[in-house]
Parts: structure tokens; C-alpha cells; sequence
């Protein structure tokens, strides 16, 4: 079926147009409320924030990651990375914070969860460090870290990770690791 070019590029700019009249100044989309009206007569009104399982605007967080075994060292991650994507469940979480210098970063991604859950193919723990020999980079996705989410509102998360025995990617390096992370909107 063929699209008509002139039908296509009036929706695109429709629904842009509807996106930029449903946001508010600080960004966030404004979700209004059904179509009634208050016992007064008067629209009712617009509610601001996301309703749940909606991925929650976070604009701010930091991590902290303990070295132990192979490299010991503490490396602090002050920057939140874009896009922070957090949902509470069912959702999903794409973090990442980076370091001071731009080698070092740490990652968690997969379905949103609250408590705790050992890192599997489908929930992956991933940092990288400065080291003596260059960058190292250590993922988790076989079960030896865990992660735990504590708080794990809308527009908060944080949480602890703790691993035992991870590999670095090329192999020549094996840590323990414990850490902490947040996030805010």
C-alpha cells in the first residue's frame, strides 16, 4: 500500500503539534484527565505527572563501584547519562552514570523489578575503569552480581550491586565489586 506523501507529512506535523501543546514548560508531558467537568461546571484538571509504569523523567544520579581481587580501587560516577529510562514494573530501566574521566561508566538494563534479582541475559550489570594496564571492562549477565532497587518510585530509584568473581570482557582480570547507585527526576 502506497502512501500519500502530502497525507504523511500533515500527520507528522499533527502530532507534533499535539506532543507541544501536551507539554509543559519544564518538559514533562501533561496527561489530561478525562473530559469531565467539576461539580461546578469548570474543566477539570491536568494532571502533571506520569501514572504509573510510565517511564518517570530523571534528571540527576551518581554511583559508586569498590574494587576488590584483581584491581582494587573505589571509582565514583557523578554524571547521570541520557536517556535515563525508569519505569517502575512492568517496565524497564536504562541507566548509566559516568566518571570523571570518560573511560568509566556503569550501566544497568533490563525489566524493571523492586527488591532483588541476580543479573541474568536479560538483566545486565556493565562498568568500565581506569587500571595500571588501561580500561577495564567487566559485564554481568550469568548471575555473579545482584542488583537491589531501593527506592523504586517513579521519579526515584537507587539501589546496591554486589559481585563475586566477574571477569573483565577479555578475561585477563577477575573482581569483586560493591557499589551504589541513584537517580532522580
Amino acid at each position: 500500500m502506497r502512501r500519500n506523501p502530502i497525507a504523511t507529512a500533515a500527520l507528522i506535523v499533527a502530532m507534533a503539534l499535539t506532543l507541544a501543546a501536551c507539554t509543559t514548560g519544564s518538559g514533562s508531558v501533561r496527561i489530561p484527565a478525562s473530559p469531565t467537568s467539576t461539580p461546578s461546571g469548570s474543566p477539570s484538571p491536568v494532571v502533571t505527572s506520569p501514572p504509573t509504569g510510565v517511564a518517570g523523567t530523571l534528571v540527576r544520579g551518581q554511583a559508586t563501584l569498590t574494587l576488590s581481587g584483581g584491581l582494587s580501587q573505589t571509582t565514583a560516577f557523578p554524571t547521570l547519562g541520557a536517556p535515563a529510562i525508569w519505569s517502575p514494573t512492568p517496565g524497564t530501566i536504562t541507566l548509566s552514570w559516568t566518571g570523571a574521566d570518560p573511560v568509566e561508566s556503569i550501566s544497568i538494563g533490563g525489566p524493571s523489578f523492586s527488591g532483588q534479582q541476580s543479573t541474568s541475559p536479560t538483566l545486565t550489570l556493565a562498568f568500565s575503569v581506569k587500571s595500571a594496564d588501561g580500561p577495564k571492562t567487566f559485564r554481568s549477565q550469568a548471575g555473579e552480581c545482584t542488583v537491589t532497587l531501593n527506592p523504586a518510585a517513579p521519579t526515584q530509584i537507587g539501589g546496591l550491586v554486589f559481585c563475586t568473581n566477574l571477569k573483565s570482557v577479555d578475561g585477563a582480570v577477575t573482581v569483586n565489586a560493591q557499589g551504589s547507585f541513584s537517580a532522580v527526576g
